[in-house]
């Protein structure tokens, strides 16, 4: 990070710390910030990554932490009255800590022209005060519409879906605060433009060290064959679309057990506490957090990999990670929609009859990785660069 706060050109907010590795949390935020080194230089740009550690420990201690939650709380009250009733878990405000408004002001107070601000989380709302104050223009790039992603109410929880549609209400608000909006998702850019919202489909694409690692992977499964009935699965257990998802494969998978020969390694976050020793499927291996060695590994043997999804928003990055592996993939036709389709991925719809029937084409899959994917890639869109540089010019 410069120590001039008059070299920076771009103040870049995420919830994440940028990394080639973890979940996709950080890939995305570590795709964010490569493009930002592209269009302005790796020196032009102060990153604020973990912004709860801005939160004093004294302040999450005793009566402090108390009043911080109850001015949170009537915050939110004001914004969403039906939380009491139904709590959700969307603010946003999570991120408005004194000392990271103050350490954002001191990054875009500037007599030279201010910075753009690039924001990954609605819960930054509260720099939208300090923008307007110093003149900052400000794109935000969400991972999520968080009010649909973080809470799935039944469709008889009408209480439940009315607390959801206000914060969705909420976070259309955040959204609007912001000079321009690039979403992850093809469907979430359609549900914002439809809602009067204009904004650009900005997709997911591994770089770096990142696309390095994948690529050595698509080149050790040219030269050899998979491991025969080997398939992978990853996912957030503590993520509650994607547990959701994880739970439905394996009730599956207990009522009409895999293929005969079908080995299943299930790995993720808190994906170890899903099911029971006695509950868990036979051919299935829950192995919580894997390094990322030995899943480097894993892909470079399996002869596939599988993403359910049966509820949510957003973009599962794994799949454009997989096709530059050379992974085959079998995804619920779900997690589709909100990309454009790369090679190697076979969308199946949630019927336990159609994932088998796919896994067992997959069972022998030996074939070498194509040069697909290098085309795909090169036509997708990159426009983060061209509006931060059109943002520069207008401040």
């Amino acid at each position: 990070m410069p120590q001039d706060p008059s070299c920076i050109r771009v103040v870049h907010l995420t919830p994440f710390v940028p990394s080639p590795e973890g979940h996709g949390g950080n890939r995305r935020s570590y795709q964010v910030h490569r493009d930002l080194a592209e269009a302005v230089g790796e020196e032009a740009i102060a990153t604020i990554d973990r912004p709860l550690d801005f939160v004093p420990a004294a302040a999450q201690q005793g009566w402090r932490r108390q009043a911080n939650r109850v001015r949170r709380l009537l915050r939110t009250l004001r914004s969403n009255p039906l939380k009491p009733l139904r709590p959700t878990p969307f603010t946003p405000f999570l991120f408005s800590s004194p000392g990271l408004l103050a350490r954002y002001e001191a990054l875009v107070r500037t007599p030279a022209r201010p910075p753009v601000c690039v924001v990954e989380h609605p819960g930054f709302f509260a720099l939208a005060r300090i923008n307007r104050r110093y003149g900052v223009r400000a794109v935000a790039c969400p991972q999520n519409i968080e009010s649909l992603d973080t809470f799935v109410p039944s469709r008889q929880d009408i209480l439940g879906l009315k607390a959801q549609a206000l914060d969705l209400a909420s976070e259309l608000k955040v959204l609007a605060a912001w000079d321009d909006r690039l979403f992850i998702s093809r469907v979430e850019a359609g549900l914002a433009g439809g809602l009067g919202l204009q904004g650009a489909f900005y997709p997911y694409l591994p770089g770096g060290e990142a696309r390095e690692r994948l690529l050595a992977v698509r080149a050790a499964r040219a030269r050899g064959p998979s491991e025969r009935g080997l398939f992978v699965m990853l996912g957030t257990g503590g993520h509650p679309t994607t547990r959701a998802a994880l739970l439905w494969w394996l009730e599956q998978a207990r009522r009409e057990p895999l293929p005969a020969g079908v080995r299943v390694v299930l790995g993720g976050l808190l994906t170890e506490d899903l099911a029971t020793p006695e509950r868990v499927p036979p051919g299935v291996e829950l192995r919580g957090w894997i390094e990322p060695g030995e899943l480097y590994g894993l892909l470079e043997r399996a002869c596939g990999f599988l993403i359910p999804q049966t509820v949510g928003f957003g973009a599962v990055t794994r799949l454009v990670d997989l096709a530059c592996a050379g992974v085959p993939t079998i995804a619920s036709e779900q997690a589709l929609w909100p990309v454009s389709k790369p090679p190697g991925v076979y969308g199946v719809p949630n019927e336990w009859s159609t994932w088998r029937t796919q896994m067992l084409r997959l069972l022998d899959h030996d074939a070498a990785p194509d040069d697909s994917y290098h085309a795909w890639e090169a036509a997708q869109a990159r426009p983060l660069g061209d509006v931060v540089r059109r943002l520069l010019r207008e401040a």
